[in-house]
């Protein structure tokens, strides 16, 4: 390392790597110091391009010229990316997985010993550098690897959460990924309006609003949802009927088994049996 800042590998720059990769760069990160790889030549050249970084095809490569290794691929694709690359890993190198449902454990059992192993998951919302992410570790780190670690992801969001590994899915499952439950129970929203008669691009406007305004309300506001709802719903009238007809429908309970699915697609993608409160989510 010079100027307290690691060589980054970034292998097999997909969506989100691309986003850290990006905000990387904003935050002053050194071009040199980043490493990119992927399989596909049109992808390499894109983010050449994008990036004004030399983005190669050699993993191997990559891995063994970087201190910090920086994995992203489908869950179900780790272990064989793992093993393609032990040849390269060396004790004192950090790994930072973004991969979800992987645990520091079942990480630690397929590197070499001594690797330090770091969770990161950014926000959906890393583009634009809002919401938290949500870093674990398995052990204390160093204040110059917290550092650079935190360095990485600085640029993609609001706040840098550290959280106990055993934590990471309940909480993306609740908190992060509100943002792909939002954005499904918006669309639902808008296509109701339209069904009724309004204008879609004025009822998608009207709806985006009224979140952000809601959104405040909580953050700035101070208020609770609890609060909010009271307020709000006002006893058999029209919000209370409403909000008890998605009651009678199963939609609460639907959000709140949804939540969890989480929790349980990450125990069977690591292997591992799934306990009995978590059984029953979809694929």
């Amino acid at each position: 390392m010079t100027d307290g800042l690691p060589t980054a590998a970034f292998i097999g720059v997909g969506t989100m790597m691309e986003a850290m990769v990006d905000k990387a760069i904003d935050g002053g990160w050194p071009r040199e110091k980043l490493l990119l790889t992927h399989r596909r030549d049109d992808r390499r050249q894109e983010l050449a391009n994008r990036f004004g970084v030399s983005v190669g095809e050699d993993n191997l490569g990559a891995a063994k010229a970087a201190d910090l290794v920086v994995l992203g691929v489908r869950p179900q694709e780790m272990a064989d990316v793992i093993a393609s690359l032990k040849p390269a890993f060396r004790g004192d190198q950090t790994l930072l997985s973004i991969a979800a449902g992987l645990t520091v454990d079942w990480l630690a059992a397929r590197l070499p010993e001594g690797m330090t192993i770091v969770r990161v998951t950014p926000p959906p919302t890393a583009w634009i550098s809002a919401g938290v992410t949500l870093i674990s570790t398995g052990r204390t780190l160093a204040a110059g690897e917290k550092e650079s670690v935190e360095r990485l992801v600085r640029a993609t969001c609001e706040r840098i959460e550290w959280i106990p590994d055993a934590l990471m899915e309940p909480i993306t499952g609740v908190a992060l990924a509100l943002t792909p439950y939002s954005c499904a129970m918006l669309k639902t929203l808008i296509e109701t309006g339209v069904e009724q008669g309004c204008d879609e691009t004025f009822i998608r406007k009207m709806i985006v609003d009224g979140l952000y305004a809601t959104a405040r309300l909580l953050r700035d506001g101070g208020f609770s949802p609890e609060q909010v709802i009271d307020m709000v719903a006002t006893r058999e009238g029209l919000t209370w009927s409403s909000l008890h007809t998605m009651e009678a429908y199963g939609v609460f309970r639907g959000i709140r088994v949804g939540a969890r699915a989480m929790t349980g697609r990450s125990y069977e993608l690591r292997g591992e049996p799934v306990p009995d409160e978590h059984v029953g989510f979809r694929r």
